[in-house]
């Protein structure tokens, strides 16, 4: 089984596949910053494609040996993910059998960071890192699991297991 080490996430390497901040210390403008109430208004826009609605989903994801078999892609919105409880691992990449095989990378995404995956990422489950579970918060276009799900298994040879670095 091939391997992929999973990188410190940075604007620099995961532009091409979306963008994210960290809540506990945003870098956008807010309102009262130093106050006991501020508020940061916008942080994170999703697209939501056609949809009307946003959906927030949550994940509860176990600590298991991190091997990348399937990914999941949307067309037609992004895709929003929220570790609150730990920090996780996530992977992110393109292609498109069988044209085009996945090449795929793995960021790290400490707790309270959102990250955002534009339409077309591959992506997929998560993966807990310092904790035995983690609760992942997921927004997505309402409905998305039964309109723009696409789910792709890797064969035995395409399986890729993440390292830490």
């Amino acid at each position: 089984m091939k391997t992929i080490k999973a990188q410190k996430l940075t604007k620099e390497n995961f532009s091409k596949y979306g963008s994210f901040e960290n809540l506990y210390q945003p870098e956008t403008m807010g309102v009262g910053i130093g106050s006991p109430s501020a508020f940061y208004p916008d942080v994170m826009p999703l697209d939501l494609g056609t949809a009307h609605n946003a959906s927030v989903c949550v994940c509860h994801v176990r600590k298991r040996e991190m091997v990348i078999d399937n990914y999941e892609y949307h067309n037609n919105g992004c895709e929003g993910v929220l570790p609150l409880d730990a920090d996780i691992v996530v992977f992110a990449g393109f292609g498109f059998k069988p044209f085009l095989p996945a090449k795929l990378e793995a960021f790290v995404v400490p707790r309270g960071t959102v990250v955002r995956f534009k339409p077309g990422v591959l992506h997929g489950t998560q993966f807990p890192i310092d904790q035995e579970q983690a609760a992942v918060v997921v927004m997505l276009p309402e409905r998305t699991f039964a309109t723009d799900f696409h789910v792709e298994r890797l064969t035995d040879e395409e399986k890729l297991l993440i390292e830490l670095n």
